[in-house]
């Protein structure tokens, strides 16, 4: 089973320098335990790894050292795991960081389930009957990975018009009651093209971060002016034309070719009619054909 290929592949001197490293992190973060917990976390972070398929209340109560009871008494108590795994994370990334927000469907039903709702559900494409988490995590671009930081329940429509929330204002609450703790791994936020809009950007640029996120197709930019006023009356141009995707005018852009034939990007500070601010744009051309653009928010 797996759980025993995992043990057969790790010698002891691995096992003993994962719980150790589990351990250090558990004294260095925020996290105030006692040895009983610390003992308990460590069982259940050791059991987590070694038990194959799906795990319930049963299966380490079958394979670790306490009873079932203990394992569901111990799951109530609640555990800072943002923090805990800032610090795993912390000690693994980089220089170049950014924060990933992106919530994420759960298939579930039943009439019993906290929170269960109607959630869009990307690979159906529509909205159904489910569960969603606030995923957050920390992108390391050099290591081409991504740590888990906290997922975080969503709750259903009729729950948020109860506290006068939005969707977008319960997406904005996440971050906010967690900044100080992913402002100190990183000020980018990336979320996806749902995100790009001027509730959300502005709501985290109050936070003191900077969004990079996807815009709609048809997102409409203008090029700025760059020439100095010309002292004539009235108030001076701003904006020079739109910017048409299908005509760049390339000379207004800066332009970086990237490594291994993976196209190029034509990048600018120009003004997004949507959000009513000057961004940076980022057009990237796929083998020099397709464009995605993208884009971070300035102030």
């Amino acid at each position: 089973i797996k759980g025993s290929y995992i043990l057969k592949k790790m010698n002891l001197n691995e096992l003993d320098q994962y719980l150790e490293l589990i351990n250090s992190v558990l004294l260095k973060s925020a996290v105030k335990i006692n040895k009983w917990r610390e003992k308990f976390m460590l069982e259940v972070l050791l059991l987590y790894l070694i038990i194959p398929g799906r795990i319930n209340f049963l299966q380490p109560g079958r394979y670790g050292r306490f009873g079932e009871q203990r394992y569901r008494q111990q799951f109530g108590r609640r555990f800072d795991w943002l923090s805990f795994n800032a610090n795993l994370a912390g000690s693994q990334i980089g220089n170049r960081v950014a924060i990933a927000f992106d919530p994420s469907y759960i298939s579930k039903s039943g009439k019993c389930t906290p929170y269960l709702g109607r959630f869009w559900s990307g690979c159906a494409r529509m909205a159904k009957r489910c569960l969603e988490i606030s995923g957050i995590g920390l992108i390391d671009m050099d290591l081409h990975t991504c740590f888990h930081l906290e997922a975080v329940q969503t709750p259903p429509a009729k729950t948020l018009e109860q506290v006068k929330y939005t969707l977008i204002d319960w997406y904005l609450h996440v971050p906010c009651t967690r900044k100080e703790t992913l402002q100190r791994l990183a000020n980018y936020v990336v979320a996806d093209a749902y995100f790009s809009k001027s509730t959300f950007v502005y709501g985290a640029f109050e936070m003191g971060f900077h969004v990079i996120s996807r815009f709609r197709d048809d997102a409409y930019f203008r090029y700025l002016i760059t020439e100095e006023p010309t002292g004539k009356r009235g108030r001076p141009k701003l904006y020079d034309g739109k910017i048409e995707m299908e005509h760049l005018e390339e000379d207004r852009f800066e332009i970086v070719n990237l490594e291994n034939g993976q196209g190029r990007i034509l990048s600018a500070v120009v003004h997004s009619r949507s959000l009513n601010r000057n961004i940076r744009l980022c057009i990237h051309f796929l083998f020099f054909k397709c464009p995605v653009v993208n884009s971070i928010s300035m102030g």
